[in-house]
């Protein structure tokens, strides 16, 4: 099960994040525009509006912070997803293919 949460800002880009689980855990998947936000250094963008989510609460958004940084190291190394894919990034499977294009 999978679905997006967008979050509106006046004026500015909204991120529309797709979140799910699966047999491997929960994910967040990170469209083109969220990779562009996080590899440029700027993954505040998206965090913000993660933390945004009334449910994440502030230990989950501090959770969020540290796996943004993880896909910011991963896309440092790798470069965004190519042909217009999604990043998928499971939060608590680090294991079973925590980052791969989908």
């Amino acid at each position: 099960m999978a679905f997006t949460v967008g979050t509106p800002r006046d004026g500015l880009i909204a991120p529309r994040l797709g979140v799910g689980e699966d047999k491997n855990g929960p994910y967040i998947l990170f469209n083109q525009t969220d990779q562009d936000f996080i590899a440029a250094g700027t993954f505040w963008v998206v965090g913000a509006a993660l933390c945004a989510i009334p449910a994440v609460g502030w230990v989950g958004c501090t959770a969020l912070t540290a796996l943004l940084a993880a896909v910011g190291v991963f896309l440092a190394n790798t470069g965004k997803c190519k042909n217009n894919k999604q990043l998928k990034s499971y939060i608590f499977n680090p294991t079973v293919g925590r980052f791969s294009c989908v």
